[in-house]
């Protein structure tokens, strides 16, 4: 089971296309899948969510390893839940950043999270 990076980006900018410029210096710095497209958040509409998906190095310590690291590229001062590992796999490893307690390293970024996890939409098939 190959373990993903699920990655919600929420960036404040005015429109659709200072979002995409936001998305594209994040890709430089994240090496990550678009899996939905920039949109605005519904609860604030100043801000403009999209959420990626990376991978999970292997062995699970190089894993939680560069996951801080790219994390920390980023951003910095995330609120991180876990790492939680059973038999060398991660069962709980989660991060949450917010540009209220953190610094963003990225323009725009204004709350982010990751989760690692098994996203394949046939996952337990």
């Amino acid at each position: 089971m190959p373990l993903e990076v699920d990655w919600r980006l929420m960036f404040r900018v005015n429109d659709a296309s200072g979002a995409d410029r936001c998305v594209a210096r994040t890709r430089e710095v994240l090496p990550a899948e678009i899996v939905e497209a920039p949109k605005r958040y519904w609860k604030i509409p100043e801000l403009w969510e999209v959420a990626l998906r990376s991978a999970f190095a292997s062995p699970s310590p190089t894993g939680v390893y560069e996951l801080l690291r790219l994390a920390d590229r980023l951003a910095s001062n995330w609120y991180v839940i876990g790492p939680s590992v059973e038999n060398d796999v991660v069962r709980v490893f989660e991060g949450v950043f917010d540009e209220k307690s953190g610094r963003p390293h990225v323009a725009g970024l204004s709350w982010a999270s990751f989760s690692v996890g098994d996203f394949r939409t046939d996952a337990g098939v």
